[in-house]
């Protein structure tokens, strides 16, 4: 472990004080106060102060959640828990296991039940909290990626890292990494987060073939990438991006109404042209002169077909306050200059009865949200259709994620150490496990894989549990 050089004022390495704890804190106490902290300073909910706060907090937890880590960290700088007879009581080993490469070190395994998934490969190494996940749509890619903008890409058969990048910032402000995502053969990366803007690489020759400084808070902003032709798609607030840059937080206000979906070609030796940067305009209807919807997330299908939107507000007519799901069909339209795409479906539901957590599947047209803090409701917007799962109330701030075919929901609530999967057509809860580190982020594998979920951590540890 690499230790950070300790001012005279004790700042930034003073992990302990950062979390607002005593050198004798017990696990149970240390990550509770992660938790609470991480909740209070989340860039979604802090805004910019948050930024600086939760990387701080992250540097901590990942040291003192870490019994070996936390030892080195208390030898370094002297400090010295006082233990009557116990000194497990503060450093409560787990289960574990040598890590893979001879390291020397240990991973700290999650437990979990009997169920349809089994332990499939851990990946570690990477020197911080992980914040996004993505597999590759063929073969056996997946991409990892840490707050502060290190990624690596792995093949899961192989065990072994294939290659590694970092998401530079050229902006002020310290950045978070949101969103990873590969290629459907894995050919390109791309990445992007809060004061990090956008980055796509080739992987195979490591090279940076785009780069932008459009940046906005968790939900605001999603990508897919095509190999062959090769381009890149993005969906986007409506409004000017030279607002992105300066004020990430207003562009995403101003732009509330609708989605700008631009595509533009990758590794082209020709002079692009002006019309790729004319995107088509997805909006939301609402009446002139009123402030109308406002859209939460924006998520593209795996293949970026299919457009899909979540806001809140007038949902027409008498109905004043509404959720309101929409699902926008981009096939037919071409990458440049074409007209305005229409919603495929859409479910307005009064009241804003649905809300966060939300996930939505790669395929697009599935998406599962919380409804009336009794239950996750499952939706086919296609066709209106939905399912409820009777999980009882849940935290905003819960992580959730979504098979391909909607079959599989996964949720991580706010404590962070305990994962629940469901089957959706059954409505039973079929698996769980218990993290010896709270969850970063949860992901399925793309169409046309067995079930499988990639479980990062916040220590830097990732689990990757497969059928079979």
């Amino acid at each position: 472990m690499a230790i950070p050089n300790r001012n005279s004022s004790g700042d930034d390495a003073d992990y302990y004080g950062t979390l607002g704890l005593g050198v004798n804190a017990t696990e149970d106490q240390i990550r509770q106060a992660y938790r609470q902290l991480a909740r209070k300073y989340h860039p979604d909910i802090a805004g910019e102060r948050g930024v600086d706060m939760m990387k701080r907090l992250n540097a901590a937890y990942a040291t003192l959640s870490d019994p070996s880590r936390r030892r080195e960290y208390d030898l370094h700088y002297g400090f010295a828990p006082q233990v009557s007879s116990a000194p497990d009581l503060v450093y409560r080993p787990t289960p574990s296991r040598p890590r893979p490469g001879s390291t020397g070190q240990v991973v700290r395994q999650s437990r979990s039940e009997a169920g349809p998934l089994r332990l499939y490969r851990t990946i570690e190494g990477l020197d911080g909290p992980m914040s996004a996940l993505a597999f590759a749509q063929q073969g056996d890619m997946l991409g990892v990626a840490t707050s502060d903008g290190h990624i690596e890409l792995w093949s899961l058969q192989a065990h072994q890292r294939v290659a590694s990048f970092r998401l530079q910032s050229e902006m002020a402000q310290p950045g978070v990494v949101r969103d990873l995502r590969l290629s459907p053969n894995g050919r390109f990366a791309m990445a992007w987060g809060l004061y990090h803007g956008v980055q796509i690489w080739n992987v195979g020759t490591r090279q940076t073939i785009w780069k932008s400084t459009i940046n906005g808070p968790s939900g605001a902003i999603d990508g897919v990438l095509y190999d062959t032709p090769a381009f890149a798609r993005m969906a986007l607030p409506a409004a000017p991006l030279s607002l992105a840059e300066s004020d990430p937080f207003k562009w995403t206000d101003t732009g509330h109404f609708g989605t700008d979906v631009l595509t533009r070609p990758l590794e082209t030796s020709a002079m692009i042209s002006p019309l790729w940067s004319i995107p088509l305009r997805c909006e939301e209807p609402h009446v002139p002169g009123t402030r109308g919807p406002r859209i939460h997330l924006r998520s593209l299908s795996w293949d970026g077909e299919l457009l899909f939107t979540f806001a809140t507000g007038p949902g027409g007519g008498a109905v004043q306050q509404a959720s309101i799901l929409r699902l926008w069909s981009l096939k037919s339209h071409g990458r440049v200059a074409a007209t305005q795409p229409q919603p495929a479906g859409q479910i307005v539901f009064p009241a804003r009865a649905l809300g966060y957590p939300v996930a939505v599947s790669a395929l697009g047209f599935i998406v599962a949200l919380h409804l009336e803090d009794r239950a996750m409701r499952l939706y086919d917007v296609r066709y209106g259709k939905h399912v409820d799962l009777l999980t009882g109330p849940l935290p905003q701030e819960t992580i959730a994620a979504l098979s391909p075919d909607g079959a599989l929901l996964a949720l991580a609530p706010p404590d962070g150490t305990h994962i629940v999967l469901w089957a959706t057509a059954t409505g039973q809860r079929i698996q769980s496990w218990e993290l010896p580190s709270p969850v970063a982020t949860l992901s399925f594998a793309q169409p046309g894989h067995q079930p499988t979920l990639a479980i990062a951590r916040v220590d830097g540890i990732c689990e990757v549990w497969a059928a079979g």
